[in-house]
């Protein structure tokens, strides 16, 4: 008999399989960022908070032809978030980090 399974429900399973071998093995926190394309996407079903495993973000860079840029406009901060929000089903992070690129400094005043 064909497997009539489509590609995504077994990648799905996949994702599903591997955030559970790696609570298994202590992991308690998973970083993902909005940059990070397909790849955070094909993860977003199988992520959720527990107790025991914390979401963690960050912002402040995009991605264009293959390369990463600085993206650290406040408005373009908030998208970047609630982009995670959406992409991940959620209503909260519990962690957001803000990604400094090299060419950038901090200053004090």
């Amino acid at each position: 008999m064909a497997d009539h399974t489509s590609s995504a429900t077994r990648k799905l399973g996949r994702c599903d399989r591997l955030t559970a071998r790696g609570g298994q093995l202590g992991v308690d926190h998973i970083d993902t960022a909005y940059y990070y394309g397909r790849r955070r996407e094909r993860l977003s079903g199988s992520l959720r908070p527990t107790a025991d495993l914390v979401l963690v973000s960050k912002v402040g860079a995009r991605r264009a032809k293959g390369e990463i840029f600085a993206d650290d406009e406040p408005e373009r901060l908030r998208s970047g978030i609630e982009d995670n929000l959406r992409t991940l089903g959620l209503e909260r992070i519990a962690v957001v980090n803000l990604r400094l690129m090299k060419t950038q400094h901090l200053t004090r005043s």
